[in-house]
């Protein structure tokens, strides 16, 4: 017999016709830790675990080369989520991105400016992996252990690697 927390035991019936008035909230978390990771559309703000889990694996601000402590940054929306049409946090829309791990990350205010008004894109690759395009096409890889990889340059949406340090000059 289901049972409504604060009530008790209640009818199976009663336990549908509550479920169907009701406004569901997908939560993913981590089986071990039982951390929420991912909130989907449903909700702006990361919940305090969430953005606790996004500061200690990253460490700092994922701008290539920062090293402002992620503790003191915004977190970000990788890929940006969509205010519902009403201006209220729900259910936001789906073509947004998901208030989750693999989409959030640490961004000092400076960088978050940048990110937000300068053209810049970021793309999570992997959790705590961040490829960073500049907005002349320069692409560049933060790793998990905060080193930065120039990674080449995307010409006609097109990436090219950059040159090993010993080919002969391209002219």
């Amino acid at each position: 017999m289901p049972i409504l927390a604060g009530y008790g035991p209640i009818t199976p019936a009663t336990a549908r016709a509550i479920a169907a008035g009701g406004i569901w909230r997908r939560l993913v978390t981590d089986p071990l830790s039982e951390t929420v990771l991912d909130l989907g559309h449903t909700r702006y703000r990361p919940t305090q675990e969430l953005a606790d889990h996004v500061v200690a694996r990253d460490r700092t601000c994922v701008r290539p080369g920062c090293s402002c402590p992620a503790g003191g940054c915004q977190l970000d929306h990788n890929v940006p989520w969509v205010d519902a049409p009403d201006g209220s946090e729900e259910p936001g829309d789906p073509a947004g991105g998901r208030t989750a791990a693999d989409n959030l990350s640490p961004l000092c205010g400076r960088d978050h400016n940048v990110k937000t008004h300068g053209d810049f894109e970021v793309e999570q690759t992997e959790p705590g992996v961040f490829e960073w395009t500049t907005p002349a096409g320069l692409r560049y890889r933060r790793e998990r252990d905060e080193t930065t990889t120039f990674l080449g340059h995307i010409i006609n949406g097109t990436l090219h690697p950059p040159l090993p340090p010993d080919a002969p000059p391209p002219f």
